[in-house]
């Protein structure tokens, strides 16, 4: 089988088979714009007129998380629920069907070694494109309801709306349009790597253990601020521009790359050797 056949049966079979969890990803934005807009004109019932939104703030609410926490401190720990459920939603998306399709037709086309490497290319592109699917999915749903509610179709983000509804400390009235441009594609970066670490765990463990590893990578991105638990690279409240010592764009894309090749690269070595004609039904 070639590669742009591969290719060509990924795409149609795995975008069929996760259909689902796209609408899930609709259901879990829209709760986020509803619980963001309700809890702004609550903020500023008495006010005459209830600013508006931008299609910014609520992209940044979805995936702002919590800021920068310190254990050692007497601080409480906020957990970042929005956040977590996206980005669990979004790895769930793209669990099984590449573990299934390699006991299924894997077995018919892969004890040929020269269709292997095809075969885990085809796979690595089709989880980069269900996350990029994914996050337009994301970014449609905010628009839609933007129009439907009257919010602002603009990109900057308020500092107002991000230190009342998300307990930041921000010093700007209106954000640079860098940090919206770095919520456009930088949490998407970091997903695609983190779905190819995952589909790199299901190799050598079964799905609900490699899921169970993710949750808690994610979950210690969230406790911790370390470019080792880089989940919280994805966190617009930790970049520099709004945390001291926070995080840039160009040091989080080039981490980002390094996890997408090298988790490719894992892949490919192994598959090489994986013992095809043995797998155990699931």
């Amino acid at each position: 089988m070639r590669i742009f056949k591969l290719i060509r049966y990924d795409i149609k079979n795995g975008f069929w088979q996760s259909k689902w969890r796209l609408l899930s990803l609709i259901i879990l934005v829209a709760f986020s714009c509803m619980d963001f807009y309700i809890r702004k004109n609550n903020v500023y019932f008495f006010e005459v007129v209830i600013p508006q939104g931008t299609f910014g703030d609520y992209m940044c609410y979805l995936f702002g998380g919590i800021p920068e926490y310190h254990p050692k401190t007497d601080e409480e720990f906020i957990f970042p629920i929005k956040w977590f459920l996206f980005h669990l939603v979004l790895l769930y998306g793209t669990l099984h069907y590449s573990i299934r399709d390699l006991y299924s037709v894997g077995n018919i086309i892969l004890p040929r070694s020269t269709q292997r490497s095809a075969w885990w290319f085809s796979k690595c592109l089709w989880n980069a494109l269900y996350v990029i699917t994914a996050y337009a999915v994301v970014f449609v749903t905010i628009l839609g309801f933007c129009m439907i509610t009257g919010e602002q179709i603009a990109l900057p983000v308020t500092g107002e709306f991000m230190n009342l509804l998300m307990e930041a400390n921000s010093s700007f009235s209106k954000f640079p349009i860098q940090f919206s441009v770095m919520m456009l594609f930088l949490p998407c970066l970091l997903s695609i790597g983190n779905s190819l670490i995952l589909l790199v765990l299901t190799l050598f463990l079964k799905p609900v253990l490699s899921y169970g590893i993710m949750i808690i990578f994610l979950l210690c991105g969230a406790y911790f601020n370390s470019m080792f638990w880089w989940g919280s690279l994805t966190m617009s409240l930790r970049s520099e521009w709004v945390a001291q010592g926070g995080y840039t764009m160009f040091h989080a894309a080039i981490l980002g790359g390094v996890v997408i090749i090298g988790a490719w690269s894992v892949g490919e070595i192994y598959f090489q050797k994986y013992d095809i004609l043995n797998l155990d039904s699931e």
